[in-house]
C-alpha cells in the first residue's frame, strides 16, 4: 500500500460544504492525512461527530460568524481553510437572464462565505512554517504547560497551553563583493542580467556570501 504523500499531523482544518460529494471527500482526505477537520453545512449528518461540525447558513454574515466563533472555541484557530461551498440556483438563459436578486443570491453562495471566513479567521492562521516550528523546538524555544518541548511529534490534547519564544532576528550586514555578472541591459532605472545557475539571490542561513545582492552592491 502506498504511504501518504504528505502528513498534516497536528494541523487544524476548516472545510465548508464538507458533508457531500467533493466536500466530503476533501474532509476524508485531510483526516486521513492526520489533520483535525471541522466542517459546516445547514444540517448535520448522523455520521458526523457534533464536536467537528457546525450547523450554519454561510450565505449570511451571522452564519459565517457562528462558524468562525466555533473554530476559535473548539480548535483554537485554523491552519488550513478549504472552501467547497458553492452551486447555482439561477434560471437558464445565461448571465443576461439574471436580475439583481439572482446575482445577489449567487454571490452570497459562491463568494461571500469564503471572503467573510477568510477575514474573520485570518489572525489565527499560522505565521510560522512547520520547519520553523521544528527548528524552534530543537532550540528549546517551545514549552507545553510550562515544560520545554523536545519532540516535534509530541501528541497533545485539547486545553494544552503552548508558549513559543521567537528569538530576535539577527541583523543582516550585506557586503559588496566583486563577483562577475553577465549584464544584458542597464540604464538608470532597469538592469537585466543572466543570473548564474545556483547563485543565491540574497543572504540567508548558510549563504552569507556569494549572493546576487552582494554582487550588485559592488
Amino acid at each position: 500500500m502506498m504511504g501518504a504523500f504528505v502528513t498534516l499531523d497536528g494541523q487544524r482544518a476548516l472545510v465548508t460544504g464538507g458533508t457531500q460529494g467533493a466536500g466530503a471527500a476533501t474532509v476524508a482526505l485531510l483526516r486521513n492525512l492526520g489533520a483535525r477537520v471541522m466542517t459546516t453545512a445547514r444540517n448535520r449528518p448522523d455520521d458526523l461527530p457534533e464536536g467537528l461540525f457546525v450547523a450554519a447558513d454561510l450565505t449570511t454574515p451571522s452564519g459565517c460568524e457562528t462558524v468562525a466563533n466555533a473554530v476559535r472555541d473548539r480548535m483554537g484557530g485554523v491552519d488550513i481553510m478549504v472552501h467547497m461551498l458553492g452551486g447555482s440556483s439561477a434560471p437558464g438563459g445565461g448571465f443576461t437572464a439574471l436580475g439583481d436578486a439572482e446575482w445577489q443570491a449567487e454571490l452570497a453562495l459562491n463568494l461571500m462565505p469564503a471572503a467573510r471566513l477568510d477575514r474573520a479567521l485570518a489572525d489565527s492562521l499560522a505565521d510560522l512554517s512547520r520547519e520553523r516550528i521544528k527548528a524552534l523546538i530543537g532550540e528549546g524555544e517551545v514549552t507545553l504547560n510550562g515544560r520545554t518541548v523536545t519532540q516535534p511529534s509530541l501528541k497533545v490534547t485539547g486545553g494544552a497551553a503552548f508558549s513559543v519564544t521567537l528569538p530576535a532576528p539577527e541583523p543582516v550586514d550585506v557586503e559588496a563583493e566583486d563577483i562577475p555578472l553577465e549584464i544584458l541591459y542597464e540604464d538608470a532605472d532597469l538592469l537585466v542580467l543572466n543570473k548564474p545557475a545556483g547563485m543565491v539571490v540574497h543572504p540567508a542561513a548558510g549563504h552569507a556570501r556569494g549572493t546576487l545582492v552582494g554582487a550588485l552592491l559592488h
